[in-house]
């Protein structure tokens, strides 16, 4: 029953945009007939393509789409890599769980400290942005306040973010490490 329907929908949706190219061809000559041909071609189209979309909507409730298959292995090897490093996810920065060491991210961009008074020393401080494959998020690391404006050439360029323990606020931004 199934398969008919879905046979069904392919060949009237198929009818529906023979009727739509066919109002196309004839528009130039007859504006009444292309409008008439149009609106069931239309209504064809919308026909064929209800019992396709529920095919769909059926397949993707029961996790036999490829995103979803995706999301679960994701999700799997989320859950393996988490308890196999003894690590639990933290509430903290969407879930990411620093890896022992380090890790490279990119200089997106250098910043300022505007908050201080005309008279204070400007601090510059360097902004990093590392792409957590596990829990598909951007992580944003920013380095110590430095003194001198670094350059806008390190912009692009890769640089370790060092981590002290298994809290991801507990970080480091080696900038002699810039690549």
């Amino acid at each position: 029953m199934k398969n008919r329907n879905l046979v069904f929908g392919g060949i009237v949706l198929a009818a529906g945009a023979v009727c739509a190219i066919a109002g196309i061809c004839v528009s130039a000559d007859n504006t009444q007939l292309y409008i008439l041909l149009e609106v069931i071609a239309a209504a064809l189209i919308l026909l064929g393509i209800t019992p396709l979309v529920r095919a769909y909507q059926n397949r993707k409730d029961r996790g036999e789409t490829g995103t979803d298959r995706f999301h679960a292995y994701a999700d799997r090897l989320k859950d393996y890599y988490g308890q196999a490093a003894g690590n639990q996810p933290s509430d903290s920065r969407n879930g990411f769980v620093p890896p022992n060491g380090w890790v490279l991210a990119e200089i997106v961009g250098i910043t300022r400290n505007l908050r201080g008074s005309g008279n204070e020393r400007v601090e510059y401080y360097v902004i990093c942005r590392y792409y957590d494959g596990v829990t598909r998020t951007n992580q944003t690391f920013t380095s110590k306040a430095l003194k001198d404006y670094p350059g806008k050439e390190i912009i692009g360029k890769k640089v370790k973010v060092i981590f002290h323990s298994k809290n991801p606020e507990d970080y480091t931004v080696d900038l002699d490490s810039i690549q």
